[in-house]
């Protein structure tokens, strides 16, 4: 249980500085990139409602 934690602290840490030594328009790709991906998820099929 104390290494899992470890290692999930770790992880975010190292995602942490790697978040900070990003540029910015590295950053504003990366946004750009996500909402193409949730524009083009599928709706799916509505609930039956009776």
């Amino acid at each position: 249980m104390l290494v899992r934690m470890l290692y999930l602290i770790a992880t975010r840490i190292f995602a942490w500085l790697v978040q900070l030594s990003r540029s910015s328009a590295a950053k504003e790709v990366d946004i750009l990139i996500v909402r193409q991906e949730v524009a083009n998820l599928p709706l799916g099929t509505p609930a039956d409602t009776r």
